[in-house]
Formats: C-alpha cells, sequence, structure tokens
C-alpha cells in the first residue's frame, strides 16, 4: 500500500468512525442513514483494487473492524438493502426488471442493517417479497404484462396522491 493511499484510508476509516457516532444518536430521514452508510462503501471501494482489507496496516484494520462491529451491534440484520425501499424497477429492453442485485449483501453486509426504530415494515422480508407486499410487483409471479399494468396503477395512484395533496384535486 502507497503511503498516499494510506493516508486516504487512514481518512476514511476516520470518517467512517465519525458517522457511527452520528448513527447512533439516531437520523432523521433515510437519506441521512444510506450517506452515512456510504462512507463504509468508500473504504471498500479504496481497498478492493489493492486485494481489500488485507492489505491495510494492522492499525487500520482493527479500527476498521472496531467500528464494523459497532454498526453490527446497534442495528439488525435484514434481508432488503437500505437502498430498495422505494418501488424498485426499470426497463431493461423492453422489460421491467427489479432493480435487486446492485449491493452484494455478503459483500456490502451494512447496506442491510437497519437501526432498530427504522420506519419501515421490512421484518421478515427479502427485496422480492418486499416488492410484492408495498408496491403489488411480484416481479417472480407475474408476467411482464401484468408487472407493467401493476406499473402504471402504482403510478397512477402516486399522481392522484401528488394532485391532491397540491390543492389541484
Amino acid at each position: 500500500m502507497t503511503p498516499e493511499l494510506e493516508q486516504q484510508l487512514v481518512q476514511y476509516v476516520a470518517d467512517w468512525e465519525d458517522k457511527l457516532d452520528w448513527l447512533t444518536h439516531g437520523w432523521d430521514c433515510i437519506e441521512e442513514y444510506t450517506h452515512g452508510l456510504g462512507y463504509r462503501e468508500r473504504i471498500d471501494e479504496l481497498l478492493d483494487p489493492v486485494g481489500g482489507i488485507a492489505a491495510a496496516p494492522e492499525t487500520l484494520r482493527l479500527r476498521l473492524a472496531t467500528a464494523d462491529a459497532r454498526l453490527r451491534a446497534m442495528t439488525i440484520e435484514s434481508g432488503v438493502c437500505v437502498w430498495h425501499t422505494g418501488i424498485t424497477y426499470r426497463y431493461h429492453e423492453g422489460r421491467i426488471v427489479p432493480i435487486a442485485d446492485e449491493y452484494e449483501s455478503q459483500k456490502q453486509w451494512y447496506y442491510y442493517r437497519w437501526l432498530p426504530d427504522h420506519p419501515y415494515d421490512i421484518e421478515g422480508h427479502d427485496y422480492y417479497s418486499y416488492q410484492k407486499t408495498k408496491y403489488g410487483l411480484d416481479f417472480r409471479g407475474m408476467t411482464q404484462q401484468q408487472l407493467a399494468e401493476a406499473v402504471s396503477a402504482y403510478q397512477t395512484r402516486l399522481d392522484e396522491l401528488i394532485t391532491q395533496s397540491s390543492g389541484r384535486g
């Protein structure tokens, strides 16, 4: 590991420790929480090209292990990624497909951890069951036509809510 990379890692670990201090005091919204977890992802992105955490000096490995243990101790594990609480689909080659595989639950485990007071009904769900229960999108059981109809119905409901809340309806 180069001295420059080590210095950057020192800063990233310090940033992660700082975000954990903040997270222990709670969070105001999901955006703040996911932003805080992004500091942990930065560490992985920095270390992946050089062989992962094993390439880091022992003192930094210990600091990171301690910080990671703090996150695990103050959160609960979930099958739902923090980035997947909204309706998540995209159009790919003319098909509606889920956006479920962007974060690996083993490698980016921190995105599958939630503070106990989170406002989402995620207990007992994985990505697919959450999307089905919350948004009516059964990516494993619906045809493309059924998915298109469910997406359209959901969008119509959103449009109606926006119209009502803006006083136009």
